[in-house]
């Protein structure tokens, strides 16, 4: 088993290294939009290409540095056999044309996020050459870093000495939706989720806006509690969060989360 000061060190360290990936593509991100046309018909496609192609090569940075990581805590593992994590593949490119085509549009951005508080203002009615940027930068945090979330859980459900993985809140103010995942982990009979196709089940594979989860690998023999020391705070708060509630509803008791716990 590995000691659990190296695994929470490790796991600030991937999540440092995410949020250094992401500030390079914002970057890159902030000079695109001087550059674009806003009058012209062709915007459209031209914001597609270049958007597309930076969430695409970040896209990639994170999935290479999680499937290092992964390496990295397997062999920390000691769980024997040889396995090199892949990486996992772009997002598809229909669904970044979904989201330009939807910025441009001022409809909603597709669902394919936690569920979150309505916000207090929209983006819907700001001039074009507003709406797309502000929706778009929203989007480039849960963009670039699917592909390196998707990188564990992929090679999670690979890996021949079956290992599992979980989502640890990184950040210093976690969601509700957050935590109400990261406490159904410390269950006794529970030590992450096998695979992306159970996990979808349950929301674990779905990331919002400004998310700062880190997917982990949980090999046999290391435990998800060294892995995420506040998991039992996590599992206390959604306890108490149900019982207001009053029911199993997952919206009202992340509503009651909100309200007991001042998240957000």
């Amino acid at each position: 088993m590995q000691q659990q000061a190296d695994l929470n060190s490790q796991v600030r360290q991937q999540a440092a290294i995410n949020a250094a990936v992401v500030t390079l593509a914002g970057a890159r991100t902030a000079g695109l939009w001087p550059q674009v046309d806003w009058g012209n018909p062709a915007a459209v496609g031209a914001v597609r290409t270049l958007f597309g192609g930076i969430v695409d090569q970040f896209g990639q940075s994170a999935a290479a540095v999680s499937a290092q990581f992964y390496d990295e805590q397997r062999i920390a593992a000691d769980v024997g056999g040889q396995y090199a994590a892949s990486m996992a593949p772009q997002l598809p490119p229909v669904m970044l044309d979904k989201i330009v085509t939807s910025a441009f549009l001022g409809g909603p951005e597709p669902a394919a996020h936690a569920p979150e508080p309505a916000p207090a203002a929209t983006t819907s009615d700001l001039p074009v050459e507003e709406r797309v940027p502000a929706r778009l930068d929203g989007a480039l945090q849960r963009l670039v870093l699917q592909p390196g979330r998707d990188t564990i859980t992929l090679n999670a459900a690979k890996d021949p000495v079956r290992p599992r993985y979980i989502r640890i809140p990184a950040g210093p103010n976690p969601c509700a939706f957050c935590v109400l995942l990261a406490s159904r982990q410390l269950n006794a009979k529970f030590s992450g989720y096998a695979s992306a196709a159970r996990a979808g089940g349950t929301d674990a594979t779905k990331y919002h806006k400004h998310c700062e989860c880190v997917a982990v690998p949980v090999f046999p023999g290391d435990d998800p509690a060294d892995l995420s020391p506040n998991m039992s705070d996590y599992e206390d708060m959604y306890s108490k969060a149900r019982a207001d509630a009053g029911s199993g509803d997952t919206k009202a008791i992340l509503a009651s989360m909100r309200k007991l716990h001042g998240l957000r």
